[in-house]
């Protein structure tokens, strides 16, 4: 398989933008920061879901 990598200037900026926006959307939910319970395997917060 072959896979092609951009990393043109633009490409990353486009890229870093998309990540502080994930960032912003994350923050904006408190309630995802607080410390899960022990008992709590693993806790996944997607921030691309669209709510039912």
């Amino acid at each position: 398989d072959f896979k092609d990598y951009e990393f043109s200037g633009t490409s990353m900026r486009d890229h870093w933008a998309s990540g502080f926006e994930d960032t912003v959307k994350t923050l904006r939910h408190p309630q995802w920061l607080v410390k899960p319970d022990k008992s709590a395997a693993i806790v996944v917060h997607d921030v691309h879901r669209i709510e039912d």
